[in-house]
C-alpha cells in the first residue's frame, strides 16, 4: 500500500510540474473565468450521472469526461487548477454525505494527477496535429478521435499501474482485458463532444457551449432514466422469479401453479396433467441424511426439466411430489414423454458423498397422468385431482409405473 500511495503522490507532483511548464501559456482573463465556471458547474451537475463499476476491491467512477476540451484550450496549467477545485468540492461533498472512502483524500491525489497527465497528452498532440488539419474536415475528425483514444489509453495505463501495485492486476492478460472494457461508441461520443466544445470554446461562443452542455446532460439523463427503468424491471422480475420458484430444484412452486391454473382454465386448451412422486423417498432420509434426500430430489428434477418442451410447466408441489402441465401435445405425445421420464429415472443413479465416500443410489418414481381435451368442460383443478388419484393407484400397484386415466365428467 505504501508503494501505491507513493505512486499517487508521484502522479500529483508530475501534474504540478507539467502545470508549471505550461504556466507561460496560461492566461487568466474574463473568458477563462467564464469557461472555468461553466465547466465546473456542469461537471458538478453531471456528477450523479457517473457509472459506478466494481473492479477488484475498487469502486471505479466513470463520469462524463469533458476535461480534454478544457485542457486543450486552457492548457494543462488551467486544467490542473480546475481539477484541483473540482476534486476538493467532490471530496467535501462525499464526506458530508458519509459516502467517502477511507482513502478519499489520498485518492484525490491520483484523480487530479492522472486526469492532468492523460489530458496533457491530448493537449500536446492537439498542438502538433491540428493547426495543419483545420481545413481538412475528415482528417480533423479522425485525428481528434485518435487524440481521444490515445488519451484514454494513457488513462487506462495509469489505472492499471495502480492496480498492479495493489496486486489487483497480476498478468499482462488481465491488463489487456481491463483496456478492452472501453466502449468504442462511448469513445467516439466523447471525441465528438470534446471536439465541438473545444471549437466553440476557441470561438467564445457561450450560447452554443451552454446549449451543448444542456443537450448532453438531457441526453445522458434520459439514457440513465431508461437504464434505471430496465434495471428496476429486471430486479422486479428477479424477485418475482424468486417468489414463484422452488429454491432447491428451480421448478415453479404451488403459488405459481395456482396462477397458471387460472390462466389455463380461461384458455381451455388440450393438455396433459401429470403428478409424480419419488418412490420410497423417506428411506433416503432415514438411511442417509437430509442432504442426500435433497440431492435425490434435485436429480429427479434435473431429469424432468431436461425433458420439458416449449410451454410445458414443471412445479414442485410437495416434498418429493411434482406436477407437470404438458401443453400443445396430443395424448400420445404426452404419454410417450411421461414414460420416457419414468424410464430415464429408473436407469439413472444419484451420485453423492456420504461419510467421506462417494455413493451411487438408484431410484424410481411413480406417475399419474390424465389428458384434458379442450372440448371437455373440465377444469384444470379437477384434472389435477384425478392425476393425483392415479398417482396413488401407481403406488398401490407396485410403484415405478405410469397410470393413465380418463377424465371423469
Amino acid at each position: 500500500m505504501k508503494m501505491l500511495y507513493l505512486y499517487y503522490y508521484f502522479l500529483f507532483v508530475a501534474a504540478i510540474t507539467i502545470a508549471y511548464h505550461t504556466f507561460s501559456d496560461y492566461l487568466f482573463d474574463w473568458n477563462y473565468a467564464k469557461a472555468y465556471g461553466l465547466y465546473l458547474f456542469f461537471a458538478l451537475l453531471y456528477y450523479h450521472l457517473r457509472i459506478i463499476s466494481q473492479k477488484g476491491k475498487y469502486t471505479m467512477d466513470f463520469g462524463i469526461n469533458y476535461q480534454l476540451s478544457f485542457g486543450i484550450m486552457m492548457t494543462p496549467c488551467g486544467l490542473f487548477l480546475y481539477e484541483l477545485v473540482y476534486r476538493l468540492i467532490i471530496s467535501v461533498y462525499r464526506k458530508s454525505k458519509g459516502i467517502a472512502d477511507s482513502t478519499e483524500w489520498v485518492d484525490s491525489f491520483f484523480n487530479v494527477g492522472s486526469v492532468v497527465l492523460f489530458n496533457s497528452v491530448g493537449f500536446y498532440l492537439y498542438g502538433k496535429l491540428m493547426p495543419s488539419l483545420q481545413d481538412h474536415v475528415l482528417f480533423y475528425w479522425i485525428s481528434f478521435f485518435a487524440i481521444t483514444a490515445v488519451s484514454a489509453l494513457v488513462s487506462d495505463i495509469l489505472i492499471i499501474f495502480a492496480f498492479v501495485l495493489d496486486k489487483q492486476i497480476k498478468t499482462v492478460k488481465e491488463a489487456i482485458v481491463f483496456i478492452r472494457t472501453r466502449n468504442l461508441m462511448d469513445l467516439a461520443t466523447n471525441a465528438i463532444t470534446n471536439a465541438l466544445l473545444a471549437q466553440f470554446l476557441m470561438e467564445h461562443n457561450w450560447k452554443v457551449l451552454i446549449g451543448l452542455f444542456l443537450l448532453s446532460y438531457l441526453v445522458n439523463q434520459s439514457f440513465r432514466i431508461k437504464a434505471q427503468s430496465i434495471e428496476d424491471k429486471l430486479e422486479r422480475d428477479k424477485f418475482k422469479e424468486m417468489a414463484y420458484t422452488d429454491y432447491l430444484t428451480g421448478a415453479y412452486n404451488r403459488a405459481y401453479m395456482a396462477i397458471q391454473i387460472e390462466k389455463l382454465n380461461e384458455n381451455k386448451e388440450s393438455m396433459g396433467i401429470v403428478v409424480a412422486d419419488i418412490d420410497h423417498f423417506k428411506q433416503f432420509n432415514d438411511s442417509y441424511n437430509h442432504f442426500i434426500g435433497d440431492r435425490v430430489i434435485q436429480h429427479f428434477a434435473e431429469i424432468v426439466k431436461s425433458r420439458m418442451q416449449g410451454d410445458d410447466l414443471f412445479f414442485r408441489t410437495g416434498g418429493e411430489e411434482f406436477t407437470l402441465f404438458l401443453r400443445r401435445k396430443t395424448f400420445e405425445e404426452c404419454e410417450e414423454l411421461v414414460e420416457s421420464i419414468r424410464l430415464e429415472v429408473e436407469q439413472s443413479t444419484v451420485q453423492a458423498e456420504f461419510e467421506g465416500e462417494r455413493i451411487k443410489l438408484a431410484l424410481t418414481a411413480s406417475f399419474g397422468f390424465v389428458y384434458l381435451n379442450h372440448c371437455e368442460q373440465v377444469s384444470v383443478e379437477k384434472g389435477y385431482v384425478q392425476a393425483d388419484e392415479l398417482l396413488l393407484a401407481s403406488k398401490h400397484s407396485g410403484r415405478n409405473r405410469v397410470t393413465v386415466g380418463q377424465i371423469l365428467l
